[in-house]
Formats: structure tokens, sequence, C-alpha cells
């Protein structure tokens, strides 16, 4: 057997999250100024945004092809 190194996450994934992330536990806490707090909002859904986009025109991996996937069970 030989060891393979599998590519779970593409950079823009893994940026995606720990921006993601950041932006809304910053802003679960931050209520003053609330321009921050507003655009912590922005942030993320421009975030979600482009997630959504590269699920089409990502690398495979990151596809929604490949994330969900139909398994009918015949007996």
């Amino acid at each position: 057997m030989t060891d393979r190194e599998v590519v779970v996450w593409d950079p823009f994934m893994w940026i995606f999250h720990w921006l993601l992330a950041d932006s809304v536990i910053t802003a679960w806490f931050i209520d003053e100024p609330l321009w921050l707090h507003n655009w912590l909002g922005y942030t993320a859904a421009t975030l979600i945004t482009l997630r959504v986009i590269w699920s089409f025109v990502g690398l495979q991996e990151t596809r929604l092809s490949s994330f969900v996937r139909a398994h009918v069970i015949l007996s």
C-alpha cells in the first residue's frame, strides 16, 4: 500500500472557511460600532455567495456534484 496525500480543501475553501467563521463570531460579539457589525455581515454574505459560485466552477472535490451523492439501495 502506498501513502497518498488526499487534498480535501483547496486554498479558496480554506480561506473561505476561516474568514466566514471569523466574521460570524466577531459580529456575534460586536454590536458597537454598528458599521463594523454591518460590514462583517456583508462579508459573510459575500463569502457565501462566492462559495455557491465556487460549487459550480471550482475544483472537482469542492463541487456540489461530489458533495451530494445519491445512493440507491435495491432490494
